[in-house]
């Protein structure tokens, strides 16, 4: 799609001055800017496209080139590159682009998208390597960011269970971590004890085979405030009990409840 030219060359003023605009009825796809401080002190530079800054105050020392991020910009009809130095004609600075007319466009960048999809398919290493890259810095122990996440979550949640007993004790559930049929869809409920509020105070999960896995029974209290709710675990014989807890029901000052929270009993 033709090679890129040079739009311009010269030197910075100290203060913004128009170092290339794009002619009427034309656009330009830029390529590079490339500024080179011919002086013996440093330089700060700057450059504007299109009013807004690409480059702010960045010092060059004596004798430094630098190529500006532009590869690939495009800018249109009438639109303005400025820069400026901290002392006149100290920087100079060349500019290389393409020119084209605006129906041009659409090919040159569908030709730049089949440059990379081509080259791109030809590295596939390079995916991989930026892959790995970031999922180490994400998943890698111990300063990955998903990990540090995740750790801060699980020793969290090893706090609560092993020491705030806001949860079902952690041996507790470690006996019955086997057995999630008792509390999943592979287990029949039931419930009974119907009081003179509606509520039913005993629910009764069982297994398939029709053993007794786990019993919640309300008391303390009145209906339909009970103080206590207590569960009871039992083996698979359905008889045999594994565990016991006690969860004290809290209310607010206006009788709804709100919080449950086991107890040491």
């Amino acid at each position: 799609m033709g090679s890129a030219v040079r739009l311009n060359k010269g030197t910075l003023l100290n203060a913004f001055e128009p170092l290339y605009q794009v002619p009427n009825n034309r656009v330009v796809i830029l390529k590079s800017i490339i500024l080179t401080n011919l002086s013996e002190t440093a330089q700060n530079v700057s450059l504007k496209m299109a009013g807004a800054y690409v480059m702010r105050d960045k010092v060059l020392s004596a004798g430094e080139s630098y190529q500006a991020s532009v590869f690939d910009q495009i800018i249109v009809s009438q639109e303005i590159i400025e820069g400026k130095a901290s002392q006149p004609e100290a920087v100079d600075c060349y500019i290389s682009g393409k020119l084209l007319l605006p129906q041009d466009i659409a090919s040159e960048t569908q030709w730049m998208q089949e440059q990379w999809d081509a080259w791109w398919a030809n590295h596939p290493e390079v995916y991989k390597n930026l892959w790995d890259a970031w999922l180490e810095s994400k998943t890698g122990e111990p300063n990955g960011d998903f990990y540090v996440e995740w750790k801060e979550w699980f020793d969290r949640i090893q706090e609560i269970t092993n020491e705030t007993a806001d949860l079902v004790p952690w041996s507790l559930f470690r006996q019955h971590e086997a057995d999630f049929s008792a509390h999943g869809d592979l287990a029949n409920t039931y419930r009974s004890g119907k009081d003179e509020k509606g509520i039913f105070t005993t629910i009764e999960w069982h297994r398939q085979d029709g053993t007794l896995a786990k019993k919640s029974v309300l008391s303390g209290g009145n209906s339909p405030r009970y103080t206590n709710r207590t569960v009871t675990y039992y083996g698979t014989d359905g008889e045999t009990v594994d565990g016991v807890a006690v969860y004290k029901q809290k209310y607010n000052e206006v009788g709804d409840w709100i919080e449950e929270v086991i107890t040491d009993e």
